[in-house]
């Protein structure tokens, strides 16, 4: 998640943020706690977000989650 590029591509679980679509988004789904059953370091629920953040980042999401371009570093 350091980059745009790297959020975008995703990893072996698939894209952590698919612009347009939170459903499919498993950066959604961490900040839910409905990780993988199984998971072996389930997020703790004192730490869980709001549900009006939650809501306020799939908002984002849903409007095509707009952030700059990656800069390279010098």
């Amino acid at each position: 998640m350091s980059t745009r590029a790297g959020m975008y591509k995703g990893g072996k679980d698939g894209a952590v943020l698919v612009p347009g679509d939170p459903s499919k988004s498993l950066m959604v789904k961490a900040i839910r706690h409905e990780g993988q059953n199984g998971s072996p370091k389930p997020m703790p629920e004192k730490s869980k977000l709001s549900d009006g953040d939650i809501g306020t980042i799939e908002r984002w999401i849903r409007a095509g989650a707009i952030m700059p371009v990656d800069i390279p570093k010098p």
